[in-house]
C-alpha cells in the first residue's frame, strides 16, 4: 500500500505529458520537504509505478534526475 504522500506524488506526475518532475518541483507540488518528497518517489518506484532517469524537468527544465510514470512499450 503506497504512503499519501506517494499517491499525490503519482497523480502529480500523471498530469505531466510532457515528461516528469525533478524531486524538488515535486516536494514543491505536494508540499513536503524534499527528504520526504525522496522517499516517497524511492517508495513508488520500489512499487514499479515509477521510474527516474536524467533528463530534463518538464516544470523548471533543469537537467536533473527526474521521475516519470512508468508506462509498458506498446506491442507493435
Amino acid at each position: 500500500m503506497l504512503s499519501d504522500t506517494a499517491v499525490a506524488i503519482l497523480a502529480f506526475l500523471r498530469t505531466i505529458a510532457d515528461g516528469g518532475a525533478c524531486d524538488e518541483c515535486v516536494g514543491v507540488y505536494v508540499g513536503v520537504a524534499r527528504h520526504e518528497a525522496l522517499d516517497s518517489i524511492r517508495e513508488l518506484v520500489d512499487a514499479s509505478r515509477i521510474l527516474c532517469a536524467y533528463g530534463a524537468c518538464g516544470l523548471c527544465r533543469q537537467r536533473r534526475l527526474v521521475a516519470r510514470v512508468w508506462r509498458p512499450a506498446s506491442a507493435a
